[in-house]
């Protein structure tokens, strides 16, 4: 397996985790302003699953080897995220039980 075969997946990986939270983000955001948000969040939930279960067999291309690495790369991906982004709450304020004694 050459290098290319294993970087290729892993940044595609990582991209595909930063498409599925843009789409929850994205899905929590308009729950607030829909009619229905239950069916929203489940059609949501739908569309991110299949989208990113998609573009994973898409990836894999018949190699386990391949999906593993894609795996690796929306692990870390999601992970950046979070510690990037954690905590912070869509209000700007910290997450509730994140509060640090000062």
């Amino acid at each position: 397996m050459q290098i290319f075969d294993m970087i290729y997946p892993f940044i595609l990986g990582g991209l595909t985790s930063l498409l599925h939270f843009w789409g929850l983000w994205y899905t929590l955001e308009r729950l607030r302003k829909v009619h229905r948000p239950s069916v929203w969040l489940i059609a949501g939930f739908l569309t991110r699953v299949s989208v990113t279960a998609t573009i994973f067999y898409l990836i894999m291309d018949g190699d386990w080897k391949r999906l593993g690495f894609a795996m690796l790369g929306f692990i870390i991906a999601r992970h950046a995220l979070t510690r990037y982004l954690g905590g912070v709450s869509v209000k700007g304020r910290r997450a509730a039980g994140t509060e640090t004694a000062g």
